[in-house]
């Protein structure tokens, strides 16, 4: 019951709520290239999940500078949502938030979007499946689904 009122306060009950973390700043295609995906990875997953869902909010959790545009996610009406470092929790508790009650979560290779998604109850696409040194270990629930499963 409280988690259905917290969610409530969060996203419209009446829309799916897609929510994706891609990972930029200190991750880079020149350096942590075992962490990097490119645009166009997400943006084929994102196109999936909106053909499914047709209509749905999306909103990109991203924080530090990125090295392709952004203008693609921006014509698929994606928002994004800058998640700056140190103090500030605000941002922080916000992409958390977004990320556990909405209806598909989109991770990126980062445990700051794999925590969140332990407690998100719907749909959780998970990046690093398969590709992450702890990739058994992290694919830990059952509603989980690798990029191929979209």
């Amino acid at each position: 019951e409280v988690r259905s009122t917290r969610k409530q306060q969060y996203t419209d009950p009446q829309k799916h709520h897609v929510v994706c973390h891609i990972r930029r700043g200190d991750v880079q295609p020149n350096r942590n290239k075992d962490r990097y995906f490119t645009n166009q990875y997400y943006i084929d997953i994102l196109t999936k999940v909106l053909d499914v869902h047709p209509g749905a909010t999306t909103t990109i959790h991203t924080y530090g500078k990125w090295n392709e545009p952004t203008q693609p996610f921006i014509e698929m009406g994606c928002k994004f949502v800058h998640i700056f470092g140190g103090n500030n929790w605000e941002h922080t508790s916000r992409a958390w938030i977004d990320m556990v009650f909405c209806d598909t979560l989109i991770t990126s290779k980062s445990a700051f979007s794999y925590v969140p998604a332990l407690f998100n109850n719907n749909t959780v696409i998970h990046t690093s499946a398969g590709e992450h040194r702890h990739s058994r270990e992290w694919q830990a629930c059952d509603h989980w689904l690798t990029p191929d499963q979209v």
